[in-house]
């Protein structure tokens, strides 16, 4: 795979496009480009977009598409899908419930919000740092910004899991939620032990260990801390983390998401 990308159309959208003046139909179809172009950067294609570019206009047009009622859901490659429907709230809920009721009741559980934002690993070894997305793809030059705060976290070796997230003046913060090397694989550690050596991370401005709390309180706790978490600010709902689980990049299924319960206005659904 690689080389020069060249879409079908013969023409690449404008890295100037003003999403807030373009209809929602050309809305949509911005959005999808957009998952275009960051599934050829990862591919190893080269064109006149970068993945940092492919990440900002996106943020720009999902927020857009807010503002019309449309709401990001479910992931695909680190961007999302999109989902406009008349009613979803009942079927949210139904769906938290549903997931609440598997937890166990007497176990302890910790709550983070769920980031807007591009799920990362940065790696740093020495006075060398490396950024890598989920697909494993090397985006350390899209995010140099970073280089020194990630490297001035601490003069060990070590690797952090977490999401970028670019905020409306087009600054990047980067919240931190697991470690799974600290001078050593600590992959094998249960998380509660890993937060332990996250704390010794010297977190700066622009890089931040991701709010969250602990809920041994029953279901109810839990309800509480999760509407919490959904509150805050960047935040698309809760994850629930088994507090004993060793660490695995990308999808754990020892964890469980939560939606916001919000009303959205349309009557279709764009995948």
């Amino acid at each position: 795979m690689g080389g020069w990308y060249e879409p079908e159309s013969g023409l690449l959208i404008a890295k100037d496009l003003v999403v807030t003046e373009s209809d929602s139909d050309y809305l949509i179809y911005f959005h999808d480009q957009m998952h275009i172009y960051w599934k050829k950067l990862s591919e190893g294609y080269s064109f006149e977009w970068t993945f940092l570019e492919v990440f900002n206009k996106h943020t720009e047009i999902i927020r857009e598409m807010a503002k019309r009622g449309i709401q990001h859901l479910f992931p695909i490659n680190n961007l999302d899908n999109i989902l406009i429907s008349h009613a979803p709230k009942i079927k949210e809920k139904k769906e938290n419930e549903k997931k609440l009721v598997t937890l166990q009741k007497e176990k302890v559980y910790l709550i983070e919000k769920k980031i807007k934002g591009l799920h990362i690993q940065a790696h740093k070894k020495g006075s060398d740092v490396k950024i890598f997305s989920e697909e494993k793809k090397d985006i350390t030059n899209d995010f140099s910004i970073l280089i020194e705060e990630i490297k001035n976290l601490s003069d060990k070796d070590f690797i952090i899991d977490g999401g970028l997230v670019t905020n409306d003046d087009s600054s990047i913060n980067l919240y931190v939620w697991d470690m799974p090397y600290f001078e050593k694989d600590i992959t094998e550690m249960p998380l509660s032990e890993r937060i332990k050596e996250i704390k010794n991370l010297n977190f700066s401005d622009n890089i931040k260990e991701i709010e969250r709390k602990i809920s041994n309180g029953g279901i109810e706790e839990l309800r509480t801390n999760i509407e919490w978490a959904s509150n805050l600010p960047n935040s698309e709902g809760a994850i629930t983390k088994d507090l004993s689980s060793k660490y695995e990049f990308g999808e754990n299924y020892s964890y469980k998401k939560y939606n916001p319960l919000k009303d959205i206005k349309g009557d279709n659904v764009v995948k």
